[in-house]
């Protein structure tokens, strides 16, 4: 398929997906590809692009699945803007590795659904965290609460993109080491202050809150750590 016929087909199936399999709203999708609400209901009626073509690709369909799964978490947490800009890039992508080597192996089923289910399963926890962070009055368990959230939130995030790049989004022969060893420097000041000693409290939230910081300074060194010494050997 031509670049013009695949961006259709793609965003037919982006629509479709986000409708029946997400239950957004067609226009609230509307507005995240950029198109009418007019070429929405075009779209749900299988009169525009070339689905099929998609779904009998396993990887092209699979890579469409995902990105369709990342643009319905940004609707739900609120986005409002257009993905349009990224629809394009990833038609651009697919005619790619349609021109590249065809011995690349999709990535299982079975491991795609179990990520897919735990990308959904830190949204829900992230939102059952918010949830309850705004009923506490006490603004350390909120504090807590909007942690785990945010941390939640991140652990999806990072799935979604190994997601991705392990369906064949993103290059993975370059990695930029150098900055990582620009941003151990500065780990490693922050982390040679333990807050737990540096404050001392009887509180166990007040304990648990100052652990949290030190263990993600600990773990943050460990892993830059680990990823330049790795690199240089």
């Amino acid at each position: 398929m031509r670049f013009e016929e695949l961006l259709t087909a793609v965003r037919s199936a982006v629509a479709t997906i986000l409708v029946r399999q997400h239950n957004i709203r067609p226009t609230d999708v509307a507005r995240a590809l950029g198109v009418s609400p007019a070429t929405v209901t075009q779209y749900l009626k299988g009169r525009a692009g070339k689905v099929e073509l998609l779904r009998r690709d396993p990887t092209m369909w699979s890579r469409v699945e995902v990105f369709s799964e990342e643009v319905a978490k940004g609707i739900r947490f609120g986005l409002t803007r257009s993905w349009s800009e990224e629809v394009e890039e990833l038609v651009m992508g697919l005619i790619r590795e349609r021109k590249a080597s065809g011995d690349r192996r999709p990535l299982d089923d079975s491991v795609r659904l179990k990520i897919l289910k735990r990308i959904e399963l830190e949204e829900r926890s992230a939102a059952r965290a918010l949830e309850l962070a705004s009923k506490s009055v006490d603004p350390l368990v909120s504090m807590l609460l909007r942690q785990i959230a945010s941390d939640s939130i991140r652990h999806a995030d990072i799935l979604m993109s190994l997601l991705r790049v392990l369906e064949g989004g993103a290059s993975t022969s370059a990695r930029d080491y150098g900055v990582l060893r620009e941003m151990l420097a500065f780990e490693e000041q922050a982390e040679s202050e333990n807050l737990s000693e540096l404050i001392g409290s009887e509180d166990p939230l007040v304990r648990a809150l100052l652990m949290s910081v030190d263990l993600d300074e600990r773990k943050h060194e460990a892993l830059l750590k680990e990823l330049i010494r790795t690199s240089s050997g």
